[in-house]
């Protein structure tokens, strides 16, 4: 990573979201599930920091999901789209078509659920609403543009579709997909 090529750079860890799938997978709930996420980012955290050391602040900031759940834009973006969810049921039907793709891909790979379908993508859907309004509101403190791991979904990409609806801030997004081949 080269950190030149950048005025700022921010790194967010998605450890605390991952309780989510924490539940679906493995059947963890509440303080478990947010344990077993936490943990999981602090053994990420452990494997790169050599990597992370080399950079330094304010140009390069390394943060953790949870960390962003504090901000008063996430808290604004989250219930507008929790509102949406709940009283616009064409909003609401591209959440949980999302979710339920999710929860395909994973059936698809036989990767087993602990939770039943429907648990599985309500939970899925939680966690769509979520990463959302993360990105939202980091759209709104300036940082519109996200790198992504291929083969990793885009969280506003099923968004742009209902950009009306969603927080104005996150038409401004612009979304990369990295695919890291051989040279």
């Amino acid at each position: 990573m080269d950190s030149g090529k950048f005025d700022r750079s921010l790194v967010i860890i998605g450890d605390y979201l991952r309780r989510y799938n924490e539940h679906i997978f493995n059947g963890l709930t509440g303080p478990a599930a947010e344990s077993a996420a936490l943990l999981a980012g602090d053994l990420f955290l452990q494997k790169t920091s050599s990597v992370f050391r080399k950079f330094t602040e304010p140009q390069f900031q390394l943060v953790r999901w949870k960390d962003c759940l504090q901000s008063n834009e996430y808290k604004s973006s989250k219930a507008i789209l929790d509102k949406l969810f709940t009283s616009d049921e064409a909003f609401r039907a591209s959440v949980q078509k999302d979710a339920l793709s999710f929860i395909k891909r994973q059936k698809k790979r036989n990767q087993p659920l602990k939770a039943s379908s429907e648990e599985s993508i309500e939970i899925s859907s939680m966690y769509l609403l979520e990463e959302i309004a993360v990105f939202s509101a980091l759209s709104e403190q300036g940082w519109n543009v996200e790198l992504y791991r291929a083969g990793t979904a885009c969280p506003c990409r099923n968004c742009k579709r209902k950009l009306r609806r969603c927080p104005r801030r996150a038409e401004k997004r612009i979304n990369v997909e990295l695919s890291i081949g051989k040279t």
